[in-house]
């Protein structure tokens, strides 16, 4: 859940949820990251490598495919495997102090 202020109000945004087919089975994902292509790419070859099966979307999909390094993209991680991600890549490290 992230909270935002904005001027008086409060906006809450909850992790999107979506479902997907993977290999014939329909699992349930979660929205893990929103940003440039080239950084989604990468995530989802490093969530890959502590197997958890990541997927990436354009956030437009109609945009033309001009090889834009930064167009905008999102990676989705399987609900079961959402806590692990974020783990892993958000959490603080006791041992980088």
């Amino acid at each position: 859940m992230i909270l935002a202020a904005n001027s008086n109000e409060i906006q809450i945004h909850q992790p999107r949820v979506a479902s997907v087919s993977i290999y014939g089975y329909i699992a349930r994902v979660k929205l893990f990251y929103t940003g440039p292509v080239v950084n989604a790419e990468m995530l989802v070859m490093m969530l890959e490598k502590h197997g958890i099966a990541a997927t990436q979307a354009f956030v437009d999909p109609a945009a033309p495919d001009d090889g834009d390094l930064s167009r905008p993209a999102q990676v989705f991680v399987p609900e079961a495997d959402y806590d692990r991600a974020h783990q892993l890549f958000y959490a603080e490290r006791e041992d980088e102090l």
